[in-house]
């Protein structure tokens, strides 16, 4: 636990949302509290950790591992003190960013490989769908992952798009496009946040008002609108 140093940092300039969110270390909690916060965090990972181990331990055990499909996920983040908020419901990458593994030795034997391009959790169902050559639904918001898998992104459009509702900040929309990402909460007059994500991955600096920007935001807010339509 002693290892375990909570975050303590200041609300991003040009961003805000429900006080809800915002915690203050040294005010609304004390430091201790957000020390013990951050270690159980890190202890819930640890035991998930271990657990998975357990999986994939019998599976060899029983020389079936090669047989099966394996994927870890999360369905969200936290932001566990980064930029002075806790919880989710954010679109920074802390509460909107997931692990995201999956394992077919029978079929990708080559090692493991990290994919670049965007992808969602909406992807997986096709992915598997293929992967046990079961015929993809139509109309599926989806795509699968397997092109990318084998090293084929030459048709991949490179966006995904996150939403949700809260009573204290949503509804709101999310759009990343290749290393651009867009995201605001509609009925706020919080303002929009635009990024980019190659230049400043720790999302510091807000590119909302940057004219350099101006043709990206039009484009991007465009397919937010696109999407919640």
């Amino acid at each position: 636990m002693q290892r375990v140093k909570p975050r303590v940092e200041d609300l991003p300039k040009n961003f805000d949302c429900h006080d809800y969110f915002k915690i203050k270390v040294g005010e609304d909690v004390t430091y201790r509290e957000a020390h013990r916060a951050t270690a159980a965090y890190y202890g819930m990972i640890e035991w998930t950790d271990m657990q998975f181990g357990r999986v994939i331990s019998k599976l060899e055990a029983l020389n079936v591992l090669d047989d099966f499909v394996v994927v870890f996920l999360s369905d969200h983040g936290e932001m566990l003190g980064e930029k002075g908020l806790w919880e989710k419901q954010q679109y920074f990458d802390a509460s909107v960013r997931v692990p995201f593994f999956i394992s077919r030795p029978q079929k990708f034997n080559q090692g493991s490989a990290i994919i670049q391009e965007n992808v969602s959790l909406v992807d997986l169902f096709p992915t598997l769908c293929e992967l046990a050559q079961v015929p993809i639904p139509n109309g599926l918001d989806g795509r699968s992952l397997v092109p990318l898998m084998e090293g084929r992104a030459d048709d991949w459009p490179n966006e995904v798009y996150s939403e949700l509702y809260h009573p204290f900040n949503g509804p709101s929309v999310m759009v990343k496009q290749d290393h651009l990402k867009y995201f605001r909460f509609e009925g706020k007059e919080w303002p929009e946040q635009l990024f980019d994500l190659d230049a400043d991955p720790g999302e510091n600096q807000n590119l909302i008002n940057d004219a350099a920007h101006a043709d990206d935001l039009r484009r991007l807010r465009a397919k937010a609108n696109d999407f919640l339509s």
